[in-house]
C-alpha cells in the first residue's frame, strides 16, 4: 500500500510541475519589445496589479518556490521531531514562522533580483 501511495503522490508531483511549466511557458508575456531601461525603481513595474492577468504570472512563478521551501522546511521539522530527543525537546513554532518568514522574502528578492537584470539586459 505504501508503494502505491507513494508513486501516486510522485505521479501527481510530477504532473502538477509539469503542468505548471507548460502553462507559464503558454502565458509568459514577451518582454523583448520593451526598450526603455531605466533605474531599479522600474522594479515596481514588474510587481502586478491584481486586476490584471500579470498577477497571475508573477504570483504563478514565486508560489511555486514558496510551497517547495515551505515543504522543505516542514519535512525537515517533522523529521527532526520523530527522530531526535533533542530537537523534540528545543522545537519552537515562533523559530519555523520566523524561518517560513525569512525564506519567503529571500526567494522574493532574488526573484525580482532576477527579473530585473533580465529587464536591464534587453
Amino acid at each position: 500500500m505504501k508503494k502505491v501511495k507513494f508513486t501516486l503522490i510522485i505521479f501527481w508531483m510530477l504532473f502538477s510541475k509539469s503542468y505548471d511549466a507548460y502553462c507559464t511557458f503558454l502565458h509568459t508575456p514577451d518582454l523583448s519589445k520593451e526598450a526603455k531601461k531605466s533605474n531599479l525603481l522600474s522594479i515596481l513595474y514588474r510587481i502586478p496589479s491584481f486586476k490584471d492577468q500579470r498577477a497571475h504570472y508573477s504570483l504563478g512563478n514565486i508560489l511555486v518556490r514558496y510551497l517547495i521551501f515551505a515543504g522543505l522546511v516542514s519535512t525537515i521539522m517533522w523529521l527532526l521531531i520523530n527522530n531526535s530527543e533533542f530537537y523534540r525537546s528545543i522545537h519552537n513554532h515562533l523559530v519555523i514562522y520566523g524561518i517560513l518568514f525569512s525564506g519567503t522574502f529571500i526567494i522574493m528578492y532574488n526573484y525580482y533580483k532576477t527579473n530585473y537584470k533580465r529587464y536591464m539586459q534587453l
